[in-house]
């Protein structure tokens, strides 16, 4: 904590008591803190008592809507996760290899609105300026290039660009350019998926992401079909296979 006037704060209480302030003087309080927990977190401040009256406000009755109070909400690290990525495709041929997708996911207890947000790879093949809202354990399916990649579920947003077979890094930042989240964070060749079966690579769990948390759709779980109505090794929007049985 940091206050660049003479007053104090109270850690306890969170009170911040500001001082006498002349005509046009500003004081600033600056507060760090850490996160506990992913999602959005929202600030609230209120004056709570003051020296001289306010016709259109009242002090220190816990309003969020007066003109004494002031909000601002934070998207943490891993609010939104990169939950699958298809990037051997969904095809039984190799043509059809470009059908390539990715899930993102919202653990938290909030919708959390990603316009704005991007989501691209090492290569700059993909760049994708993301749009809409993930409401709270709800799944944002991207297809690439149309709505067949997954035949029979519709896709959130139609994106373009490929994914190399080869391994990539994707990262996903807020509107902001902090970073949220990404997907083989350690670079090299992709930790799970399969080219030759198509099985995606998901997601297990919402932990801090490396190799060790993703593995590759063997069809114990699979979700959606393909452009010639083929079963994907995958899961778009649905929970991934990790942990059934």
């Amino acid at each position: 904590v940091s206050d660049t006037g003479s007053g104090t704060y109270n850690k306890s209480t969170g009170i911040w008591t500001v001082g006498t302030l002349i005509n046009g003087a500003s004081k600033t309080l600056s507060i760090t803190a850490k996160v506990a927990n992913s999602g959005v977190k929202t600030n609230f401040a209120e004056v709570w008592r003051s020296a001289e009256s306010d016709p259109d406000s009242v002090p220190g009755n816990s309003s969020t809507i007066e003109d004494d109070d002031a909000s601002i909400a934070v998207t943490s690290y891993r609010s939104i996760i990169i939950n699958e990525v298809a990037w051997a495709g969904t095809g039984s041929s190799v043509s059809l290899r470009d059908d390539q997708w990715i899930e993102l996911y919202n653990p938290g207890s909030a919708a959390i609105n990603i316009t704005g947000w991007t989501l691209i790879s090492t290569s700059g093949s993909i760049n994708i300026t993301l749009s809409g809202t993930i409401k709270a354990g709800e799944y944002f399916l991207l297809e690439r290039d149309d709505n067949s990649t997954v035949s029979d579920v519709s896709a959130d947003q139609i994106y373009t660009g490929e994914l190399a077979t080869t391994g990539e890094v994707l990262t996903l930042r807020d509107g902001s350019t902090n970073f949220i989240d990404t997907a083989n964070g350690n670079g090299g060749a992709w930790p799970k998926g399969n080219l030759s079966t198509y099985g995606s690579m998901e997601r297990a769990g919402t932990a801090a992401e490396t190799d060790a948390t993703w593995i590759t759709n063997t069809g114990i779980k699979k979700n959606g079909k393909n452009a010639n109505s083929d079963v994907i090794l995958g899961t778009p929007r649905s929970s991934n296979s990790y942990n059934v049985t």
